[in-house]
C-alpha cells in the first residue's frame, strides 16, 4: 500500500496509482494529561519549542521539517523507539500515520497516550502498479468504486485497521 506521492526508490520502473481507497494522514501522539495543550492545531505550535519525534524521512518529518519553524524534531528508525521517548518525556508530540498511531493508542491504554486525531497532513491511500499495467489500473479502479458504492470498502477498511 504506498500514498499517492511518487516513490523515488522506483527508479527503473515508472509507476502510476489507483484511485485512493483511503483518506489518511499524519496525526500527533501526546501524553494524557497534555492533550490541551496540542489540540488547538498544528500551526499553534509553532515557535513553541516543543520537540516533536518522527520518523526518519517520513511524511511527518518531510512535512515539520518545511512547514512549522520554531520547533525541535527528534528522528527515529522505528515507531516503538520513538514512542518510548514519549513515554520517557525526551519528546513532547510524536507524529506519525493515523492508522499506526490510532492502533498503537487503543492496543496500549496503559501507556497513558492518547491520539490527537485531527489529521495534520492529508494523504490519499491507493494501489502502485507498473504504469504500462492501464488495463490493471482499469479495473482496480472499477473495483475501488463498486466496493465504496455498495459500502463494502468501509467495512473492509474498518476490518483491517478498526482504530481508524
Amino acid at each position: 500500500l504506498m500514498s499517492g506521492r511518487k516513490i523515488t526508490k522506483n527508479v527503473g520502473c515508472p509507476t502510476m496509482f489507483s484511485e485512493p481507497y483511503l483518506r489518511s494522514g499524519q496525526i500527533l501522539l501526546v501524553r494524557n494529561h497534555e492533550v490541551p495543550l496540542f489540540s488547538s492545531g498544528i500551526y499553534n505550535l509553532e515557535n513553541s519549542g516543543y520537540t516533536f519525534g518522527v520518523i526518519v524521512n517520513s511524511a511527518g518529518d518531510q512535512f515539520l521539517t518545511k512547514t512549522i519553524r520554531g520547533i525541535r524534531i527528534m528522528r527515529f528508525r522505528t515507531v516503538s523507539t520513538a514512542i518510548q521517548a514519549l513515554t520517557k518525556k525526551k519528546i513532547d508530540l510524536f507524529l506519525h500515520d493515523a492508522p499506526t498511531i490510532c492502533s498503537y493508542a487503543a492496543a496500549n491504554k496503559a501507556a497513558n497516550l492518547t491520539p490527537i486525531l485531527s489529521l495534520v497532513t492529508e494523504e490519499f491511500i491507493g494501489l502502485e502498479m507498473r504504469k504500462e499495467d492501464e488495463e490493471l489500473r482499469r479495473q482496480i479502479n472499477t473495483f475501488i468504486r463498486q466496493r465504496k458504492a455498495d459500502g463494502q470498502l468501509q467495512k473492509t477498511v474498518k476490518q483491517w485497521i478498526p482504530t481508524l
